[in-house]
């Protein structure tokens, strides 16, 4: 298992470096434009927008980097595609749980050393941009990075189904792009029904007839969707935080179950013949 894993590392070592320095580029980058907003050109501009600006590029740092470096949580099966060590894997003294296994491992431990830096990133955004310590944002930086490891483990499991890394992705693609649709879907329709009760239809109204209706009201467009993510979302954010908080980590890890044990068997098909 330890040599498994240690050849999985080693071959997508490339992939890691590259998210790694990545993720340096975009912290500096965000270190860069903060740096502007206090003392540069952002600086002079009015209406608050050098504070927005450096809100903006903390969230950015400490979430978008969590992501960019959750990213090394990667696929190890198309590099073992790649240098050919599927043609005698079969031939080794390893069971397919075995093999599988490490790959599964091998994503752990590098969501483990992903989720510290990112710990270590959010301190230093807090110093520099001057924020207090949330405790929250480590509970957010571990979810983002559980469901990364999750989408991670159901790809590999249809890539063993698939055999092809290329057929693989772009089932999980299209998989996921439906998912993305139907929330989307789902979403507008919420957002309509909010609107509702401001007397507004999104679907039968166009955009100047929304404006005039709004006027009217005293109110713009933008204070109604911060409105509706406050008083809808949010509600069902902390409702499901107080009361059904275990449903997000026992469904992210009996999808990783599921898909291991996927991957096993479609392992064990594809030695037999």
């Amino acid at each position: 298992m330890k040599g498994l894993m240690i050849k999985e590392l080693y071959l997508t070592r490339k992939f890691r470096i590259i998210t790694l320095v990545v993720y340096l580029i975009l912290a500096m980058l965000c270190i860069l434009v903060k740096l502007s907003a206090v003392y540069g050109n952002i600086a002079k501009l009015s209406g608050g927008i050098p504070d927005k600006v450096s809100s903006w590029m903390y969230y950015i740092m400490v979430f978008g980097g969590a992501v960019i470096l959750f990213a090394s949580v990667t696929d190890c099966i198309i590099p073992d595609e790649k240098s050919g060590f599927r043609v005698f894997e079969h031939t080794l003294p390893l069971s397919e749980r075995s093999i599988v296994g490490a790959v599964y491992l091998t994503n752990l431990c590098c969501l483990g050393v992903a989720t510290v830096l990112a710990y270590i990133g959010l301190l230093i955004a807090d110093l520099i941009f001057g924020r207090e310590f949330n405790a929250k944002y480590l509970l957010y930086i571990l979810a983002i990075g559980c469901v990364m490891y999750t989408v991670k483990a159901m790809q590999e499991a249809v890539t063993y189904l698939a055999r092809r890394p290329g057929a693989a992705t772009l089932v999980t693609n299209v998989f996921f792009t439906a998912i993305y649709l139907g929330a989307a879907f789902g979403l507008s329709g919420w957002m309509n029904s909010y609107y509702n009760s401001y007397g507004i239809d999104l679907y039968d109204m166009n955009e100047a007839e929304r404006e005039a209706a709004l006027d009217a009201l005293g109110i713009g467009e933008g204070q109604v969707i911060s409105r509706f993510f406050q008083d809808e979302v949010m509600r069902v954010v902390r409702w499901l935080g107080d009361n059904s908080w275990w449903l997000i980590p026992t469904a992210l890890l009996g999808l990783t179950a599921i898909s291991f044990f996927i991957s096993v068997k479609a392992l064990k098909r594809r030695g037999a013949k």
